[in-house]
């Protein structure tokens, strides 16, 4: 049994098995022979291909992303089954691989943090076969922290960086801890975000043009800062010989590591209990604490609702509180920081029956829309056989 992370975009899949040593990287492209029969994937699937014998499709996250269809051996597949088999298919070789019987959960790192691509893609692990419960999605800037915090400390004495160098894409992400007392805060940030095209490495004047696009880069975002390592990954640093001034800066009284399948290992490690000893701050977590304002045995106190840190995909909370003397439900926000302010956002009862003190009871429900906003549903529950539901419905969406 294992905790399989995977990294999925329109241009790869990696897939490492938690504790292996090495990260299955393949295209990510999906075929068949033109009748169906046999079914590809990768380099085997160009193959079938270019033999003439099958037909393949590519760019199946952005298919999912658009609830698309494809038409492959004569039939029509939806993204989610296509993306389904292609995931299917390589986890199963992953796992053979390392010489393992199955997977006990799944986590998949995407670039953006998006939240309908997130469910579709958690849809896509369940029509496999998992469980809501042993299926994860995260980012790219979750995992990496994730990865980050599983080197040893010396990694990340100062701030660390990385940068994602694919086909068409260069990333920057920066990860930092904010030390003290108690629980560590860890942050990692995707800070920038460029078009570059790996194509112009193949002539020596684009070479040159490459390296200082990537040196200018890493000034822009490292300058000023105390960095103590530096990773790289991504199609376009297979090769570094381009790169000599870039590397150069880089390294300069830093580590250097070049790392491949850095998201599928550190999506892997997402439920590693060592991270419950921090606080993660990025795009899949929620930035501020949320709470309910009630009163508890005559004493109003803040019900904690959401803790800084928590993920926010899939998220649902829900409460039952009955108002007393007042047509409003207070919620608080607490942002990050020692002289952060607390911020009250009201939700008025408008529409709600007046009832005596205790009797309108009402349901709360708490939904996450992104790391920095959630839905609040409230409704009318009813009072018994005294009071039966009216009907009544409160939505909200209230930045945090």
């Amino acid at each position: 049994m294992a905790s399989i992370g995977l990294d999925i975009t329109d241009d790869y899949i990696a897939v490492h098995v938690e504790q292996s040593e090495t990260v299955l990287i393949k295209p990510a492209v999906i075929g068949c022979e033109k009748d169906g029969s046999a079914w590809y994937v990768g380099e085997d699937a160009y193959r079938a291909a270019l033999n003439g014998t099958g037909v393949i499709t590519d760019g199946l996250l952005t298919l999912l992303g658009k609830d698309g269809v494809k038409e492959l051996g004569g039939e029509q597949y939806t993204a989610m089954e296509l993306l389904s088999r292609l995931l299917s298919m390589l986890i199963e070789k992953a796992l053979k691989d390392e010489n393992a019987c199955e997977a006990t959960h799944v986590t998949a790192a995407l670039h953006t943090a998006d939240k309908e691509l997130f469910d579709r893609v958690a849809a896509c692990l369940m029509k496999m076969g998992y469980g809501e419960d042993e299926v994860t999605v995260i980012s790219h800037s979750e995992a990496f922290m994730y990865f980050v915090l599983s080197q040893d400390r010396s990694f990340y004495v100062g701030n660390v960086a990385l940068f994602d160098l694919g086909d068409g894409v260069l990333s920057f992400y920066e990860f930092s801890i904010q030390r003290g007392t108690g629980r560590q805060h860890v942050k990692c940030t995707c800070t920038g975000e460029e078009g570059f095209r790996t194509e112009i490495l193949r002539t020596d004047t684009g070479k040159n043009l490459g390296d200082r696009i990537m040196t200018e880069t890493a000034k822009r975002h490292m300058e000023g800062k105390v960095f103590s390592t530096v990773f790289l990954t991504g199609s376009g640093f297979s090769k570094t010989e381009w790169a000599g001034e870039f590397v150069s800066y880089t390294c300069h009284r830093r580590k250097l590591m070049l790392e491949e399948g850095i998201f599928a290992i550190g999506a892997s490690l997402a439920a590693d209990e060592k991270i419950a000893d921090y606080i993660l701050s990025c795009d899949t977590r929620i930035s501020s604490e949320l709470s309910m304002m009630v009163e508890i045995k005559g004493r109003d106190t803040e019900l904690l609702l959401i803790p800084e840190g928590e993920r926010w995909h899939n998220l649902r909370l829900m409460a039952e509180v009955m108002p007393c003397g007042q047509d409003y439900i207070d919620f608080i926000v607490t942002p990050h920081g020692l002289n952060a302010e607390k911020q009250r956002r009201r939700a008025m009862l408008t529409g709600f029956p007046e009832r005596e003190d205790r009797t309108l009871r009402l349901c709360v429900e708490i939904g996450t829309v992104s790391a920095k906003a959630v839905k609040i549903t409230i409704s009318d529950m009813g009072f018994g056989d005294i009071f039966p539901p009216s009907g009544a419905v409160l939505c909200e969406e209230i930045e945090v």
